[in-house]
Formats: C-alpha cells, structure tokens, sequence
C-alpha cells in the first residue's frame, strides 16, 4: 500500500510501529508533569505542545488528581495519576520537550526516547546536599522570622535530622501524611528540646523554622495556579485541600512535641529587634534557595529564587518602613516576586518553584506558630485562660488569613500583568 502523499503526515505514517500513537505519548509527557510537582496548567500545556507538533487535534480532557482522561476521534484513554512525588528538573524538563516539539526543533522520531529518559532523570541533589541544605534553610528561616543565634543553630540542627530520616522513608514509598507527621515530629522535638535547655528565647520563630523544610507549599501553589485558570477548579480545590490538611500534620507535630518535652506557653511573637532590612532580605533569599533545592528545582531556577526571595522580602520591609499597611506592602512584593521571576528566567510564564521559594519569606510564621499553639490550649483552658486563648486563636487566625489572602492577591495582579505584557508582545509582533 502507497503512503499518503502529504505535507503534513501523521506520525504513524511517517515512523510506522517506531513510536506509539501521538494521544499516548502526549498523555504519558502530561503525567510525567503532575507526578512530579507540576501543576495541572503545566501539564495541560506540555500536552498541548507535544499534540502540536505531532499534528493532532481536537483531543478533549479530563484533568483529576487520581485519573486523567483524554480522548480523540480514533481512541480513548484513562490513565492513573498515581503517587505525586517532588522532582521539579523532570516536570520542568517535560516542559521544555513540549515547546520544543511544537516549534519543531525536536525530531519526532526522538521523541519517545526522549519521554523515556525524562521518567530516569535522578533528581539533581545527592542526600547529603539535601540534608546540609535543608539543615541551611531552615536556619536562615529562623532569622527571617525573628530568631535569635541560638534559634538559628537549634533549627539548622532540627531541619537536618528531620530531613536525614525524611530520605529513607520516602524510598520506602510511605504516603507524604506519614512522612510529614513523623519528620516533622522529630525536627520539632529537637527543636523544642533545645528551647527547653535555653539555647534559645524565641519560641515561635524556632519551631516554625525547624519544619519549613517539609512544608507543603508546592501543592498549595499549584493549587493557586490551577484555580486563577479557572480551568482546572476542582483540581485546584483538591490540592489546596491536600496542602491544608499536611498543614495540620504539622501542627500535631509541633503540638505534640512540645507536650513531650514539656515547654511552657510562649510569650508572645518575635522577642529580639529586628534586623536591618538589608539583612533580612538576604536571610530570606538563602531561605528560598535552600528551599529550591529541597524542591529538586533545576539549578538555573536557584538565582532565580535567591533574587526573587530578596526582593520579595527587601520589598515589603521597605514599603512597612515607609509607613504603608503591612497588607498592602505584602500584596505588592507577591506582585514583584511573580515579574521578578519572569524577567529572570527569562521565560513568558511563571516557574512554580520560583514563586513558593519567593513568596515564603513573606509569610507570617509566628502567627501561624501562635494558631496552632492556641488551637491546642483552647480545648483544655479554663476560665480566664479559655478567654486569653479564645482571643489569641481569633487574632493569629485573622492575621493567618489576611496575609494568606494579600499572597494571594499579589500573585494574581503579578500573573495578570505578566499575561498583559505577553498579549501586547505578540500582537506588536
């Protein structure tokens, strides 16, 4: 049988049995994607790059957390997510592989092998690195929320054991809850042990730094990202859920350790000046790359998130200092850190990654410190102490809220003005 004489041949015409159909191949790329810690839009758009390319369209989809589905005229397909772990070089790396294909500078006969060895990418950081960087991160976190020296060596010393264990049982493929709550529980009791022989006065900002490397604030991004679409809500909806419930894994953890170890209730937030707004920025940029790697981030995002968590955090203290509203100030650094990010990586969308190392310095740890330990106290409290406590609860959980909310607002007004400059570049073009 003659082949079909076409400019633009299928590519099971042009490569015969050498590679499976383009829906497979574009659906395996996808999934690599959300396995990895890539959210459901990066996906979506790697699928849609690698269908390009091959020549397919009109493919419809379906987008979960636990399946996704895709269908064209020929087939349909059902995968299964499966377990999403964190390897951010091979989501970024599907991501590349799609814009590749579309524009044409892949071959197509590559492109299977290439799927293939994406999937047997190692993450980039060997176990000590992580350790060292996460025992790192966790030490300049504790300044950024107000530590003293000695909050910043407890908490180094409790982010790296934490993470040490955090290794071994993730190549045993536990669930992430039980991870979490069993990593989390060790660094806090080291670091509740270490407030209780008096290496250190500050509570809040120790505790809270001695688990920021085990934080779920990738999905909670992407669960942001995923819901600014308003494409993939319900997908968007599950992750925040997923990250909000790890949230509260983490303040059993903490909870629990400082019952064990028997620390008496805080006196209140940051008990230490300030640092000058020079050195909190670059205590918040060492934070946010140490972050980076503990999210497998590939290495040329690293300056991008030092740079971004500097200016986010440099930012906000110099609109405070100028006398603007701590909300306001807030809503315009999470606006920075997404321009920042694009300018840097010089790419025309936000790198995920980017934006979570950038934006966690400017959340507010010692009121989320404060909620959980009110949280604990209120169900116990008696009294003047249930009033005392009842009153500590609402005040944390409102400053929680707002500041949550101003990152979130700031985000979008960033991804809203990036996508602005986008439109008006290509239609100057």
């Amino acid at each position: 049988m003659n082949r079909p004489n076409t400019t633009l041949p299928r590519v099971e015409a042009q490569i015969g049995d050498e590679i499976r159909r383009p829906l497979e191949i574009a659906l395996d790329a996808a999934l690599l994607v959300m396995r990895n810690g890539g959210s459901t839009v990066a996906a979506e758009r790697s699928f849609s790059n690698i269908l390009k390319g091959l020549g397919e369209q009109a493919v419809a989809t379906v987008w979960r957390l636990d399946f996704v589905a895709a269908s064209n005229a020929d087939r349909s397909i059902v995968r299964s997510v499966g377990p999403i772990g964190v390897n951010l070089t091979r989501a970024s790396e599907v991501a590349l592989l799609g814009e590749g294909v579309a524009q044409g500078t892949i071959p197509l006969s590559a492109l299977e092998a290439e799927v293939e060895r994406i999937r047997n990418l190692p993450t980039p950081y060997n176990r000590w690195m992580t350790v060292a960087v996460a025992a790192g991160s966790g030490a300049c976190f504790s300044q950024v929320a107000g530590g003293d020296w000695g909050s910043l060596a407890i908490a180094g010393l409790a982010a790296g054991a934490g993470q040490l264990l955090r290794g071994p049982l993730q190549a045993k493929r536990l669930a992430t809850a039980p991870v979490t709550l069993i990593c989390g529980l060790v660094s806090a009791l080291v670091a509740a042990a270490g407030l209780r022989f008096g290496f250190s006065e500050v509570e809040s900002a120790t505790l809270i730094a001695s688990v920021t490397y085990i934080v779920p604030g990738l999905p909670l991004i992407n669960g942001f990202i995923d819901m600014v679409t308003h494409r993939h809500l319900v997908v968007g909806f599950e992750r925040m859920l997923n990250a909000a419930f790890l949230f509260l894994v983490l303040a059993l953890a903490i909870a629990l350790a400082r019952t064990i170890v028997g620390l008496q209730a805080p006196t209140g937030g940051n008990q230490v000046v300030p640092s000058a707004i020079f050195m909190n920025a670059l205590w918040a940029a060492l934070s946010a790359t140490g972050l980076g790697v503990m999210l497998t981030a590939p290495v040329r995002y690293l300056v991008a998130a030092f740079a971004c968590g500097f200016l986010g955090r440099g930012l906000r203290d110099v609109c405070t200092g100028l006398g603007l509203n701590g909300n306001w100030a807030t809503v315009i650094a999470a606006a920075a850190v997404v321009l920042a990010a694009v300018a840097i990586t010089r790419r025309q969308r936000v790198s995920p990654v980017v934006l979570i190392c950038g934006v966690l310095p400017l959340g507010s740890a010692v009121a989320v410190f404060n909620l959980i330990f009110a949280m604990v106290q209120i169900s116990s409290a008696t009294g003047d102490k249930l009033a005392s406590a009842s009153i500590a609860l609402t005040a944390s959980a409102g400053k929680v809220f707002t500041t949550s909310l101003a990152i979130a607002i700031g985000l979008a007004v960033g991804m809203a003005i990036e996508r602005l400059v986008k439109r008006q570049a290509v239609a100057a073009a």
